[in-house]
């Protein structure tokens, strides 16, 4: 039984709400075009553009961005090195194993904080760090600084089973992220830079959602029909959500279960 989650709780503006889900199930129409390109080319208060995030859809410009803005900052870089154990490919590392910081750098946390300090997705500027003492200082986009210890990450096979380590501080390089790594993260404010194409299904309404309205977006160039694309098996998917026939059908057999067991 497909069932479909119907509550949103990212955004309140329904308008906003309901072209997202246009472009969800790839029935966005021009009005919806229109709308969302107000956004383009709209500025960013200088007092605020430290804190918007950049999401692209290619790996190479999001490494571009993130490199020119680390190396526009004053005085010189501290490289930390990550150690890691057993089985653990670079491939899965969350982070760099090579983080290449200075005071001034737009990190993202990619983990939530024991102490709930910070979420995953939370984004800061490095103030500082201590090399002997192993801690990197992170004032956070509402204002509190953090202090944050390397942290390790476990590669597992099963449950049981440790395969590898991985010791770095839970951060990362965000004046840009791909859109793919945005998934699941929640924005006040970004900008979407769509050049080079939007490549994959879903994409776009990926990158245009993170954000919790309209306002806090940014387009870089405006989004056209072609950026929009489901999967066909997806829109085949959403056609049968909440087949109310389906649902009762489940539940009486749950409980037909239920008493067969009881029996």
């Amino acid at each position: 039984v497909s069932i479909e989650l119907q509550k949103v709780y990212r955004q309140t503006d329904k308008v906003f709400v309901s072209v997202l889900d246009h472009i969800r199930s790839n029935t966005a129409g021009a009005a919806d075009l229109q709308l969302l390109n107000t956004r383009y080319g709209t500025d960013i208060e200088e007092n605020e553009e430290d804190m918007y995030i950049t999401l692209a859809t290619r790996r190479d410009n999001v490494d571009y961005i993130n490199d020119r803005k680390l190396a526009e900052l004053p005085g010189d870089s501290v490289t930390f090195r990550g150690e890691v154990t057993g089985d653990f490919p670079e491939s899965s590392l969350p982070t760099s194993r090579e983080l290449v910081l200075k005071p001034g750098a737009q990190v993202i946390f990619i983990k939530n904080d024991f102490d709930r300090r910070w979420v995953n997705g939370t984004i800061g500027i490095v103030s500082g760090f201590d090399e002997i003492e192993e801690t990197l200082y992170v004032i956070t986009d509402d204002g509190k600084e953090c202090d944050v210890k390397p942290d390790n990450e476990k590669k597992k096979e099963i449950e049981e089973e440790v395969l590898g380590t991985f010791s770095q501080f839970p951060v990362r390089l965000a004046w840009a992220i791909t859109v793919h790594k945005s998934q699941g993260l929640t924005f006040s404010r970004v900008v979407i830079d769509f050049t080079g194409g939007v490549f994959a299904g879903g994409q776009a309404y990926v990158a245009l959602s993170r954000c919790t309205s309209l306002e806090g977006i940014q387009l870089k160039k405006p989004v056209n029909r072609a950026d929009i694309f489901v999967r066909p098996e997806i829109v085949n998917f959403a056609e049968r959500f909440n087949n109310r026939q389906a649902i009762d059908r489940a539940l009486k057999q749950a409980q037909a279960d239920v008493e067969y067991a009881a029996a």
